[in-house]
């Protein structure tokens, strides 16, 4: 089924979007896809993914919301930096003019970096809430220490005998990895 929408002259896409518990999409009639309702309020506006310049491109996915009723603002003041945000892809059937919902792709999960409450003058009245999440290759640039010893990964997996080698009081080691 997916060989044959992906044949089509002309695709046309649609886009499910979990922030934290709200659930919503651009298609323009309420789906269901694995068991969760996805809302067609007509407040996804824009989905903009990173362009991937490089493999190592940090730059952030955005998603801007329409605020209609100016309802939202008390989203963005509710502070939604740290939030989940997961965004889904699929695909609708030209034919049938139905969305595929059986074939629908996680392009983004991630953390919301920040959210921010703006007025477009473009459109008369019009407010979005615009929301950053975090670069796909964000950990890329993470420094953080790493405490262990042969017991710890034990906890987790009896059977691994990776950290066997790692002795109390040995040293501190640095490794770098992704950075110069």
């Amino acid at each position: 089924r997916l060989l044959h929408l992906l044949s089509q002259d002309a695709l046309e896409i649609f886009y499910m979007v979990r922030i934290d518990n709200m659930y919503i999409t651009s298609f323009y009639r309420d789906v269901i896809s694995k068991g969760q309702y996805y809302l067609a309020t007509g407040v996804l506006k824009f989905v903009d993914p990173p362009k991937l310049d490089s493999s190592v491109d940090r730059e952030l996915y955005t998603i801007q919301l329409a605020d209609i009723t100016s309802d939202l603002d008390s989203a963005v003041s509710a502070n939604l930096t740290g939030k989940p945000a997961h965004v889904y892809l699929g695909f609708i059937d030209k034919l049938t003019e139905e969305p595929e919902l059986e074939e629908t792709f996680l392009v983004y999960e991630g953390v919301i970096e920040s959210a921010s409450y703006e007025s477009e003058l473009s459109e008369i009245g019009e407010s979005l809430i615009v929301i950053k999440c975090a670069s796909p290759m964000i950990g890329l640039d993470m420094k953080r220490p790493f405490y262990t010893n042969k017991h710890y990964i034990q906890q987790q997996n009896p059977s691994d005998t990776c950290f066997d080698q790692v002795y109390a009081g040995a040293g501190v080691i640095n490794l770098k990895w992704g950075k110069k």
